[in-house]
This record gives C-alpha cells, structure tokens and sequence, in this order.
C-alpha cells in the first residue's frame, strides 16, 4: 500500500510540474506577445504621423499649383534647388567679408 500511495504521489507531483511548466511557458508567452504588440503599435502610430504629414504636404503643393501659374509654380520650384536660367549670370561674394 505504501509503494503505491509513493507512486501515486510522485505522479500527482511529476503532473503538476508537467501543469507549470505549460503554465509558465504561457505566461512567457503573453509577455512576450504583449511587447511585441507595443511594439508594433508603435511603429504603426509613426507610420500614420509620417502619413498624415505626406498628405499635409501634398495638400499644400496641391493648393500652390492651383494658386499659381504652372510656369511661376516651376521657376519658384527650380529657385529653391538654385537652378538657373541659361542667360542669367549670377555673382557670388568671395570677399569672405559676410
């Protein structure tokens, strides 16, 4: 009767690790899921602010070209990357006096 009870003993402890071992690596899991998720979440909310922005910006180009002629919009364009016409002479201060 006593091997038994040992026997039946052991088992009840060897399941209940058994029931840890998945309970812990369950919880393990979770964490690890809830991170990630954070994670994502974040990534997700800078991908809408850069998105909400680019559409910002497209609106203001869109309201620029409708408020000015195609040519004006181009030339105020081409300035701001210091583009030049053929003819124009521009002259630069090599004076280093500022």
């Amino acid at each position: 009767m006593g091997s038994r009870r040992s026997r039946l003993v052991k088992l009840e402890t060897g399941m209940m690790l058994i029931m840890l071992y998945f309970i812990a690596g369950g919880v393990i899991n979770v964490i690890r899921l809830q991170h990630e998720r954070k994670q994502k979440a974040a990534v997700l909310h800078s991908l809408e602010s850069k998105y909400d922005q680019q559409v910002k910006t497209n609106n203001e180009l869109k309201r620029q070209l409708e408020q000015k002629s195609a040519a004006t919009f181009i030339e105020q364009q081409a300035r701001k990357l210091d583009y030049i016409y053929p003819d124009e002479h521009i002259f630069i201060d090599t004076s280093g006096g500022g």
